[in-house]
């Protein structure tokens, strides 16, 4: 034992006594607090390009990175239980491409929408998404082929969708 300091024995009572009863206090506390049932809200809608670009502060690719991980958190934030299978596909497409006008030269939205995004089990909502990736594509296909090459993966092989695969695949071809 050092010279600062001193003994439990050297400590007041009453100091023992309240840390005590504190803690007693914040266990029975906790004891009796029960959650209430989880809560499951969608995605808000996606904001405009310009209010993006404005709370950015000048900082448009940072910023850009921080809206994709509130969007890829927004299903595990909070009281959230709802998971990103079950979202508004509509609302989830608006924010990437709303992320993606911000940040035209980040792969991160087009690597959510076809490697996170589009492989959910339900068809309808993953040929959503990867239609987004093929209309985001156009817009730069030199930057953005692997994602629609991807796409045209999932197409074929998870949806059983050959048309679709080839449509993607000779887009990513010319």
């Amino acid at each position: 034992m050092s010279r600062n300091e001193r003994t439990l024995a050297a400590v007041p009572a009453w100091v023992l006594a309240a840390l005590g009863a504190s803690l007693a206090a914040q266990v029975a506390s906790q004891a009796a607090w029960s959650p209430g049932p989880p809560g499951a809200s969608d995605l808000p809608p996606a904001p405009r390009v310009e209010t993006l670009r404005l709370a950015s502060l000048g900082e448009p690719e940072a910023f850009a990175r921080v809206a994709m991980l509130y969007l890829q958190a927004f299903d595990l934030g909070g009281a959230n239980e709802l998971p990103y299978g079950r979202l508004d596909y509509a609302r989830l497409t608006g924010w990437l491409r709303a992320i993606l006008a911000l940040d035209p030269k980040s792969d991160y939205p087009l690597f959510s929408a076809a490697r996170i995004y589009a492989e959910v089990p339900d068809q309808a909502r993953a040929r959503q998404v990867l239609e987004f990736v093929y209309e985001e594509f156009l817009k730069d296909p030199n930057r953005r082929w692997p994602w629609l090459a991807h796409a045209a993966l999932l197409a074929k092989h998870r949806l059983k969708d050959l048309p679709l695969a080839r449509r993607y695949a000779a887009a990513v071809d010319r």
